[in-house]
């Protein structure tokens, strides 16, 4: 049976101590000679912790997908052998994912077989998509007949985003905010990994889509990680679609919720 799953969108802090998130999970169970039992054990003390009828959400999942340093393996492993694992006395049980790390695996690796988006509740995602289609569609008309955008400081930071993303030769920064998007918060080193660049260039192209706050720098889990930053998401979804013609705003926009 399909795992009910919930979009959310800007990539939460991992807690250290935090035993609902799919990578501590998947740390714990992998170190074991049962990866689904030991699974199925977690979920059923989590279950236990909070009780019988409380919806129980585990945190984070698409953290466990990296384009090199994890592949698809550990995600695909996680969801498949959580999808054996859960059983009827673990429901009401939600698998967070972010929306845009899950349209791409969606569109990749057909995530969606295993991990359906639920219509149990309205997701992070969901709500905030109606005013991100409308940035969207003032940056086409901006761009298109030169109207300004309503939302203020939007055209000011689509020019400067653009600025960086628009010369023939900033594949590398395209590609960049391709893996933040879909990868979630990333070292300097994790990025130069996962894009076969130099580590060089990461460490000046991160601190400048800092400078313009695209993405914003904080520390997590022992490291210096990069996030994009949520006032310019629909920038960079519309900078990343004329540019790389990647838009994962279309896959999701018209997907249907799961009904059970």
């Amino acid at each position: 049976m399909p795992i009910e799953t919930i979009l959310t969108v800007g990539w939460s802090i991992i807690a250290d101590d935090d035993t609902s998130d799919a990578t501590h999970i998947h740390a714990a169970a992998i170190q074991t000679d049962n990866y689904t039992a030991k699974i199925r054990e977690m979920l059923t003390t989590l279950r236990e912790q909070i009780g019988p009828d409380k919806p129980l959400h585990i945190k984070s999942t698409g953290r466990l997908f990296r384009r090199r340093t994890g592949h698809f393996s550990a995600i695909k492993k996680f969801v498949t052998a959580s999808e054996k694992a859960i059983e009827a006395t673990l429901r009401p049980i939600f698998y967070e994912i972010d929306a845009f790390s899950y349209a791409f695996l969606k569109g990749a690796k057909n995530l969606d077989a295993i991990l359906r988006e639920s219509s149990q509740t309205t997701s992070s995602f969901r709500q905030n998509l109606p005013q991100w289609l409308n940035e969207i569609k003032s940056l086409e008309e901006f761009e298109r007949e030169g109207i300004m955008p309503k939302v203020p400081h939007l055209a000011e930071k689509y020019l400067e985003l653009r600025r960086v993303l628009a010369p023939a030769s900033a594949r590398d920064e395209r590609r960049t905010l391709t893996t933040l998007l879909v990868s979630g918060p990333s070292t300097s080193e994790e990025i130069s990994f996962d894009l076969g660049m130099a580590y060089g260039l990461s460490d000046r192209l991160l601190p400048m889509l800092e400078q313009i706050q695209v993405v914003k720098g904080r520390n997590e889990q022992g490291a210096y990680r990069y996030a994009l930053t949520m006032e310019a998401l629909p920038c960079v979804l519309f900078c990343l679609r004329e540019t790389m013609g990647i838009d994962l705003i279309e896959v999701l926009s018209g997907a249907k919720l799961w009904k059970k």
